[in-house]
């Protein structure tokens, strides 16, 4: 029972290891309410996968094409030189 508890969810400090979101992100997404949902039994914060899951699809972009058939210009991008300002590259 318990081994099967363990697969469905998880600590924080495991959340951090699997998905490499830092604690410090996770407590402030807690505070704020934007985070994943969460349980806290005992004074500890336990992920269900399944939130988790939940989570990671509803925060999935989708990036605009700025030109048909998602070709994008290097004038869209920049060329990869670096400007500094009132200094051509």
């Amino acid at each position: 029972m318990q081994e099967q508890l363990a697969k469905r969810y998880l600590r924080a400090s495991q959340v951090t290891e699997a998905f490499g979101i830092p604690q410090g992100t996770l407590n402030e997404w807690r505070v704020l309410g934007c985070g994943p949902k969460y349980q806290k039994i005992a004074g500890r914060v336990y992920y269900a996968v399944e939130e988790l899951d939940k989570f990671f699809r509803e925060a999935t972009v989708t990036p605009k094409a700025r030109h048909q058939h998602g070709a994008v210009s290097s004038a869209a991008v920049g060329d990869g030189k670096k400007q500094r300002k009132g200094v051509a590259a």
